[in-house]
């Protein structure tokens, strides 16, 4: 269809309208950056049920455009479960359509797989979807690779959304592998899969204002994100450091570097930028105008390749030796380490998402009452066994 040739090679994602990394804009602020967006050409806006009540603010601020726009939401988790099979789907699906007034959804993302779900009875509901005229169209987002596989191998997936950023191209890199492949019996079906990355600063972290010692508020989902983990953070500042110097040979930010890079890598569709502010979107879009040298994006490829040699090894030998220490006084700091913990093993298909996603609620519960700390400590005492026993290859 024509719409999805329109607009620049970036989107916008409305995740941080919904307040997660801290900053809390008026209805009037989110309308007037959807607006901006527009007007700097961007046509692909991707948000969820989930965030906040971004879907609403989506239908207001854009409404009158709608057939000049993609719109791209995600169903999937209801109560802090996963919920995909075709009923619940269905309940989704409608639910958005009436959040955002619109008749339909041009692309419907499955937000989270899971390993209790039947793939084939989540296929036909979206199929469903598709007959119905609710949905043009419709992809799929966190999951692991055998998951991928499945859903790119079993049905007409459009799109996958993955993090791609400078210092995370893992699952890009699968996808590419998978839809690429000559042994693929569903070649033909899976090669044309759009890749929409996310995250592509890297929640800001390559954008030179976040570094070590920067300390997020309470309210920002970053304080407990996995991407920032110490002991993450002490690999990727080196890469940050190296990145830097290159944007400025460049003559670009290194934000507009990072979204270049992305924005480069073959199969790529639409790259997510979500700035809840004008002046950061005005940089992100024009990164769209820089032409960066082949020469430069192939460094960028050598120092990744450099930096995940020696990654897999070093945090799996820090994960086992974390999980037999006792749980530390610093109950905050260990609840950030046994979510990195538990992000990156789903994130390498070693651990059960919905056991994960079910102690990553537990964690935040523990965050959020602070003053049982020999309680909490129990509890994670507890949340770590856990961790022990169903994490593959632990011994």
């Amino acid at each position: 269809m024509e719409i999805f040739d329109k607009g620049l090679k970036i989107g916008y994602g409305c995740y941080g309208l919904s307040g997660a990394y801290g900053k809390k804009l008026c209805e009037r602020d989110k309308i007037n950056i959807l607006n901006a967006a527009y007007d700097m050409g961007i046509r692909y806006f991707d948000t969820a049920s989930i965030y906040g009540h971004s879907e609403e603010i989506l239908g207001k601020a854009l409404g009158r455009r709608r057939n000049d726009i993609i719109i791209s939401t995600k169903a999937g988790i209801q109560n802090n479960k996963i919920r995909i099979s075709g009923d619940e789907l269905l309940k989704s699906c409608e639910s958005s359509l009436r959040r955002m007034n619109t008749d339909y959804i041009d692309i419907f993302h499955i937000h989270y797989g899971s390993k209790q779900s039947d793939i084939e009875e989540t296929i036909e509901g979206l199929e469903c979807l598709k007959r119905k005229g609710y949905i043009r169209e419709y992809g799929i987002g966190h999951m692991n690779n055998e998951e991928l596989g499945e859903y790119l191998n079993k049905g007409k997936v459009f799109s996958v959304l993955t993090e791609l950023n400078i210092i995370n191209s893992e699952n890009y890199n699968y996808i590419r592998r998978f839809t690429s492949s000559k042994s693929n019996q569903l070649d033909s079906r899976t090669s044309g899969v759009k890749i929409i990355p996310f995250s592509i600063t890297a929640r800001g972290l390559l954008t030179g204002v976040i570094n070590k010692n920067t300390r997020f508020l309470d309210n920002d989902i970053r304080s407990i994100d996995p991407l920032f983990n110490k002991e993450r953070m002490k690999r990727v500042s080196k890469v940050i450091k190296d990145i830097e110097k290159l944007a400025e040979e460049h003559g670009c930010t290194m934000a507009q570097l990072s979204i270049s890079w992305v924005t480069n890598k073959e199969g790529v569709w639409k790259a997510l930028t979500g700035p809840t502010k004008i002046e950061h979107l005005i940089e992100n879009v024009k990164s769209m105008d820089i032409k960066i040298d082949k020469r430069v994006l192939d460094k960028i490829d050598e120092l990744m390749e450099a930096e995940s040699k020696v990654k897999d090894r070093e945090i799996y030998q820090w994960i086992k030796s974390f999980l037999v220490q006792s749980p530390n006084k610093d109950f905050i700091q260990e609840i950030k380490d046994l979510i990195y913990i538990l992000d990156y093993c789903i994130d390498k298909g070693r651990f059960n998402g919905d056991i994960g996603l079910q102690l990553f609620t537990e964690l935040i519960s523990i965050k959020n009452n602070r003053g049982e700390i020999d309680n909490n400590i129990l509890k994670l005492r507890d949340i770590k066994e856990q961790i022990k026993r169903n994490l593959e290859d632990y011994k």
